[in-house]
């Protein structure tokens, strides 16, 4: 499996599209765990590279669903929206919350991401 900070990294360009510039940092350390920062310069224009960050079934991998397949993740492009999975049997996975939204813009998330949660990390 990959490491936490190589997946985020993975998930940030995917996030924008194809990215021209990435970078980022570490924000602070603590016995309890860490932040970080990084941004992402893409070539397309905002609103193109914000729908298709909405768009997740259509760029997230199936081998990095609990479902097996992207189709069941989606996007709520609100505030207290979720970036959810639908699991059979109704069941399903809470990935990410959205805590900003501005359409066509921009959007935020916090939450656990990661499918084990021995490479679990908190995003924001």
């Amino acid at each position: 499996m990959k490491s936490p900070a190589r997946l985020r990294s993975w998930f940030a360009l995917l996030l924008v599209g194809a990215a021209a510039r990435a970078s980022g940092g570490v924000l602070d350390v603590a016995d309890n765990g860490f932040t970080l920062r990084e941004t992402v310069t893409a070539s397309a224009p905002p609103d193109k590279a914000y729908a298709a960050m909405v768009d997740v079934a259509k760029w997230w991998s199936s081998d990095h669903t609990y479902s097996g397949n992207a189709a069941n993740l989606s996007i709520d492009a609100k505030a207290t929206g979720c970036f959810c999975e639908k699991l059979p049997n109704l069941g399903g996975v809470r990935h990410m919350t959205v805590v900003y939204v501005s359409p066509g813009k921009a959007i935020r998330f916090e939450g656990v991401s990661g499918l084990s949660s021995r490479w679990a990390f908190r995003a924001a």
